[in-house]
Protein backbone atom coordinates (compact mmCIF):
# COMPACT_ATOMS: atom_id res chain seq x y z
CA UNK A 1 0.00 0.00 0.00
CA UNK A 2 2.64 2.42 0.92
CA UNK A 3 4.94 1.70 -2.46
CA UNK A 4 1.98 2.46 -4.37
CA UNK A 5 2.11 6.19 -2.71
CA UNK A 6 4.82 7.32 -5.68
CA UNK A 7 5.93 5.69 -8.52
CA UNK A 8 9.36 3.77 -9.48
CA UNK A 9 11.27 7.75 -9.57
CA UNK A 10 9.97 8.69 -6.14
CA UNK A 11 7.45 10.50 -7.50
CA UNK A 12 3.68 10.89 -6.15
CA UNK A 13 1.45 8.24 -7.92
CA UNK A 14 -1.86 9.30 -5.80
CA UNK A 15 -4.00 10.21 -9.23
CA UNK A 16 -5.23 13.90 -8.98
CA UNK A 17 -2.62 15.02 -6.15
CA UNK A 18 -0.62 17.16 -8.77
CA UNK A 19 -3.56 18.63 -10.95
CA UNK A 20 -3.54 22.02 -8.98
CA UNK A 21 0.43 21.90 -8.86
CA UNK A 22 1.13 26.04 -9.80
CA UNK A 23 3.33 25.89 -12.46
CA UNK A 24 6.53 27.87 -12.26
CA UNK A 25 6.42 31.60 -13.82
CA UNK A 26 9.08 32.23 -16.24
CA UNK A 27 11.00 34.37 -13.73
CA UNK A 28 10.89 31.41 -11.12
CA UNK A 29 12.17 29.09 -13.79
CA UNK A 30 15.12 32.02 -14.75
CA UNK A 31 15.96 32.23 -10.81
CA UNK A 32 15.96 28.50 -10.36
CA UNK A 33 18.28 27.96 -13.69
CA UNK A 34 21.04 30.67 -12.41
CA UNK A 35 21.67 28.91 -9.00
CA UNK A 36 24.42 26.98 -9.22
CA UNK A 37 24.12 23.15 -8.85
CA UNK A 38 27.20 20.25 -8.01
CA UNK A 39 26.18 17.34 -7.96
CA UNK A 40 29.19 15.76 -6.14
CA UNK A 41 28.89 19.09 -3.55
CA UNK A 42 25.12 18.27 -3.12
CA UNK A 43 25.61 14.20 -2.42
CA UNK A 44 28.42 15.29 0.42
CA UNK A 45 26.02 17.51 1.74
CA UNK A 46 23.16 15.58 1.98
CA UNK A 47 25.24 12.88 3.13
CA UNK A 48 24.17 10.50 0.25
CA UNK A 49 25.75 7.24 0.29
CA UNK A 50 27.28 6.13 -3.09
CA UNK A 51 24.92 3.99 -4.44
CA UNK A 52 21.70 6.12 -3.84
CA UNK A 53 20.45 8.13 -6.60
CA UNK A 54 18.64 11.30 -6.86
CA UNK A 55 14.82 10.87 -6.84
CA UNK A 56 11.92 12.65 -8.31
CA UNK A 57 12.71 11.97 -11.99
CA UNK A 58 13.74 14.30 -14.19
CA UNK A 59 14.10 18.51 -13.64
CA UNK A 60 15.74 20.40 -11.32
CA UNK A 61 17.13 19.50 -7.62
CA UNK A 62 15.98 22.86 -6.19
CA UNK A 63 12.34 22.56 -8.68
CA UNK A 64 11.94 19.23 -7.04
CA UNK A 65 13.34 20.48 -3.45
CA UNK A 66 11.25 23.47 -3.59
CA UNK A 67 8.25 23.86 -6.00
CA UNK A 68 6.64 20.19 -6.29
CA UNK A 69 4.68 18.00 -3.92
CA UNK A 70 6.69 15.05 -2.00
CA UNK A 71 5.40 12.18 -0.28
CA UNK A 72 7.72 10.70 3.24
CA UNK A 73 6.78 7.64 5.07
CA UNK A 74 8.34 8.68 8.43
CA UNK A 75 7.64 6.03 10.59
CA UNK A 76 5.81 2.37 10.27
CA UNK A 77 5.22 -0.44 12.65
CA UNK A 78 3.75 -3.82 12.72
CA UNK A 79 5.47 -5.05 15.50
CA UNK A 80 7.15 -4.42 18.25
CA UNK A 81 11.33 -6.28 17.99
CA UNK A 82 10.51 -7.83 21.84
CA UNK A 83 6.90 -9.16 20.11
CA UNK A 84 8.15 -10.58 16.85
CA UNK A 85 7.59 -13.49 16.20
CA UNK A 86 6.51 -15.90 13.03
CA UNK A 87 3.11 -14.95 12.86
CA UNK A 88 0.77 -12.57 10.72
CA UNK A 89 0.22 -9.62 12.39
CA UNK A 90 -3.15 -8.59 13.18
CA UNK A 91 -2.53 -4.65 12.78
CA UNK A 92 0.20 -2.19 11.22
CA UNK A 93 0.78 1.80 11.71
CA UNK A 94 2.53 3.92 9.43
CA UNK A 95 3.09 8.06 9.62
CA UNK A 96 2.49 9.37 5.91
CA UNK A 97 3.51 12.96 5.09
CA UNK A 98 2.60 15.02 2.09
CA UNK A 99 4.27 18.27 1.43
CA UNK A 100 2.49 20.11 -0.52
CA UNK A 101 2.79 23.49 -3.04
CA UNK A 102 0.92 26.51 -4.61
CA UNK A 103 -2.05 26.02 -5.25
CA UNK A 104 -2.86 22.24 -3.52
CA UNK A 105 -5.32 22.56 -0.76
CA UNK A 106 -4.42 20.36 2.32
CA UNK A 107 -8.21 18.80 2.88
CA UNK A 108 -8.72 17.89 -0.40
CA UNK A 109 -4.67 16.31 -0.46
CA UNK A 110 -6.12 14.03 2.69
CA UNK A 111 -9.09 13.07 0.68
CA UNK A 112 -7.03 11.40 -2.10
CA UNK A 113 -4.64 10.17 -0.01
CA UNK A 114 -7.15 8.53 2.03
CA UNK A 115 -9.28 6.94 -1.22
CA UNK A 116 -5.68 5.91 -2.79
CA UNK A 117 -5.20 4.12 0.38
CA UNK A 118 -8.86 2.43 0.73
CA UNK A 119 -8.20 1.35 -3.03
CA UNK A 120 -4.71 -0.42 -2.71
CA UNK A 121 -5.80 -2.41 0.51
CA UNK A 122 -5.53 -5.89 -0.26
CA UNK A 123 -8.60 -8.38 0.26
CA UNK A 124 -10.02 -8.45 3.71
CA UNK A 125 -7.51 -5.40 5.11
CA UNK A 126 -9.27 -2.65 6.74
CA UNK A 127 -7.59 0.91 6.58
CA UNK A 128 -8.42 3.54 8.99
CA UNK A 129 -6.59 6.98 8.29
CA UNK A 130 -6.50 9.25 11.59
CA UNK A 131 -5.41 12.92 9.77
CA UNK A 132 -3.13 15.30 12.05
CA UNK A 133 -4.24 18.93 11.17
CA UNK A 134 -3.35 19.33 7.68
CA UNK A 135 -2.22 23.09 7.26
CA UNK A 136 -1.62 24.95 3.99
CA UNK A 137 1.18 25.91 1.62
CA UNK A 138 2.51 29.51 1.97
CA UNK A 139 4.87 31.93 -0.18
CA UNK A 140 5.39 35.34 -0.25
CA UNK A 141 5.60 38.01 -2.92
CA UNK A 142 9.09 39.03 -2.68
CA UNK A 143 8.95 42.38 -4.73
CA UNK A 144 8.54 45.79 -2.78
CA UNK A 145 10.77 47.90 -0.69
CA UNK A 146 10.73 45.30 2.62
CA UNK A 147 12.48 42.62 0.30
CA UNK A 148 14.61 45.36 -1.06
CA UNK A 149 15.90 46.25 2.04
CA UNK A 150 16.35 42.36 3.37
CA UNK A 151 18.25 42.04 0.34
CA UNK A 152 20.94 45.03 1.14
CA UNK A 153 20.88 44.29 4.32
CA UNK A 154 22.15 40.11 4.17
CA UNK A 155 24.28 41.44 1.70
CA UNK A 156 25.94 44.09 4.18
CA UNK A 157 26.00 41.46 6.97
CA UNK A 158 27.46 38.10 5.11
CA UNK A 159 29.64 40.25 2.72
CA UNK A 160 28.32 38.73 -0.60
CA UNK A 161 25.37 39.19 -2.74
CA UNK A 162 22.28 36.96 -1.66
CA UNK A 163 20.87 34.31 -3.83
CA UNK A 164 17.06 34.22 -3.96
CA UNK A 165 15.95 30.25 -3.24
CA UNK A 166 12.95 28.05 -2.18
CA UNK A 167 12.25 25.95 1.03
CA UNK A 168 10.60 22.95 1.72
CA UNK A 169 9.27 23.37 5.21
CA UNK A 170 5.76 24.17 7.12
CA UNK A 171 5.01 27.23 9.55
CA UNK A 172 1.20 26.98 9.17
CA UNK A 173 0.97 29.72 11.52
CA UNK A 174 2.39 31.91 9.35
CA UNK A 175 -0.41 32.65 7.01
CA UNK A 176 -2.64 32.70 9.70
CA UNK A 177 -0.81 35.53 10.85
CA UNK A 178 -0.14 37.33 7.42
CA UNK A 179 -4.03 37.38 6.99
CA UNK A 180 -5.18 38.39 10.15
CA UNK A 181 -3.43 41.56 9.21
CA UNK A 182 -4.51 41.96 6.23
CA UNK A 183 -2.24 40.05 3.55
CA UNK A 184 0.56 41.71 4.58
CA UNK A 185 3.63 39.95 3.69
CA UNK A 186 5.95 38.40 5.92
CA UNK A 187 10.03 37.99 6.40
CA UNK A 188 11.32 35.41 7.76
CA UNK A 189 15.11 35.33 8.75
CA UNK A 190 16.51 31.65 9.60
CA UNK A 191 20.15 31.13 10.00
CA UNK A 192 21.59 27.35 8.62
CA UNK A 193 23.94 25.84 6.56
CA UNK A 194 23.78 22.35 4.76
CA UNK A 195 25.40 20.80 7.60
CA UNK A 196 22.89 22.32 10.53
CA UNK A 197 21.26 18.98 10.46
CA UNK A 198 17.97 21.13 11.78
CA UNK A 199 15.54 18.98 13.83
CA UNK A 200 17.91 16.02 14.53
CA UNK A 201 19.68 15.21 17.57
CA UNK A 202 22.86 16.59 15.99
CA UNK A 203 21.44 19.98 15.22
CA UNK A 204 24.21 22.64 15.07
CA UNK A 205 24.88 26.13 13.84
CA UNK A 206 28.11 28.38 12.56
CA UNK A 207 28.81 30.43 14.52
CA UNK A 208 30.21 33.17 11.81
CA UNK A 209 26.50 32.82 10.23
CA UNK A 210 24.72 33.58 13.48
CA UNK A 211 27.20 36.82 13.72
CA UNK A 212 26.23 37.78 10.15
CA UNK A 213 22.55 37.50 10.48
CA UNK A 214 22.83 39.46 13.48
CA UNK A 215 24.58 41.75 11.61
CA UNK A 216 22.19 41.54 8.99
CA UNK A 217 19.30 42.30 11.30
CA UNK A 218 20.69 45.66 12.38
CA UNK A 219 21.29 46.59 8.57
CA UNK A 220 17.67 45.84 8.01
CA UNK A 221 16.45 47.38 10.68
CA UNK A 222 18.71 50.78 9.59
CA UNK A 223 17.43 49.77 5.86
CA UNK A 224 13.82 50.77 7.02
CA UNK A 225 14.49 53.51 8.75
CA UNK A 226 15.95 55.18 5.98
CA UNK A 227 13.12 53.89 3.60
CA UNK A 228 10.77 55.02 5.45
Amino acid sequence: MLSSLVDDQGRPAIPGLSDRVRALSSRERSDLEGLTFDEAVYRRQSRLLAGAHITGGPGTVYEKMWRLPSIAVNAIEASSRKQAANIINDVAWARVGIRIVPDMDPDETLELLTKHLERQAPWGVQVSVKPESPSRWWRTDRSGPVFEAALAALEKGYGRKPAVTGAGGSIPFVQTITETLGGVPALLFGVGDPFAANHSENESLVIADWESACRSLVHLFAELGERG
